[in-house]
């Protein structure tokens, strides 16, 4: 029970690598809080008492304060905050994207997570102690003319872990960052479906030197290791989750 009686706040948790993550918590002790824009009843349900809904939108800063009286008033506390909320965007180089399609994807991606991780560090700033995990991407550390956009947010984001870890290290708060390569989510396999076995092996399975994609457990556990006190001596890192993608 690695997060017993710990309370986390996790965006983007109804599906794919936040819901894993949201299951992996409660199952390590953790209160969990769903933050997302609709409710996934399945899932809440089968994450039993520990797990409370709150639909809001996260670019908003008037529904992220509500977010945290939300929290504090269900839970009285607030120990981690999993930044996971994040859309790719349109395929395509930066000088052909709308500055709409440009706006979308920076406001989800870097303003939701800047404006989750402003109010939760005030509170964790007053209970001197916790900590942020950012999902990241593989795409922020490496260039993709195909996912500009997305990969300029994902950079965004390693930056903004690190500056805030190192604002927030005197008060006993701790931020890092996962960089997952290609995961299993619901949307990589219905994608494998679509091109083919063939085509999704040359695109996907053998860019990882270890071969294949991840899972959403692995994400999950390196959200887990690094919400708990095995990583106390950790902050301002970016765990790469990646099958070797980023070492060649």
């Amino acid at each position: 029970m690695k997060l017993k009686d710990k309370v986390a706040i996790i965006t983007g948790a109804t599906s794919g690598i936040g819901a894993k993550i949201s299951e992996t918590f409660i199952k390590n002790g953790a209160k969990v809080l769903i933050i997302a824009r609709h409710k996934n009843e399945e899932l809440i349900k089968n994450l039993g008492k520990n797990a409370k809904f709150f639909s809001a939108d996260i670019t908003d800063e008037n529904s992220v304060k509500e977010i945290y009286k939300f929290a504090i008033k269900s839970f009285g506390k607030i120990d981690i905050l999993v930044n996971n909320a994040g859309i790719t965007g349109p395929t395509k180089p930066s000088f052909e994207l709308s500055f709409d399609e440009w706006s979308e994807v920076i406001n989800l991606n870097i303003n939701g997570t800047f404006l989750m991780s402003k109010y939760a560090l005030l509170e964790m700033i007053k209970q001197k102690s916790g900590n942020i995990v950012n999902i990241a991407s593989v795409l922020g550390m490496v260039a993709s003319e195909a996912f500009s956009v997305y990969s300029t947010s994902k950079g965004a984001i390693i930056a903004m872990t690190k500056q805030d870890a190192l604002s927030v290290a005197k008060f006993n708060v701790r931020v890092n960052s996962i960089s997952p390569g290609t995961i299993k989510t619901n949307a990589v396999a219905n994608l494998e479906k679509q091109i083919g076995n063939e085509a999704f092996d040359e695109m996907f399975n053998k860019p990882h030197p270890l071969g294949g994609v991840g899972s959403v457990e692995d994400v999950a556990n390196a959200a887990l290791f690094l919400a708990s006190d095995e990583a106390k001596w950790i902050t301002g890192a970016n765990l790469v989750v990646d099958g070797g993608f980023t070492i060649k």
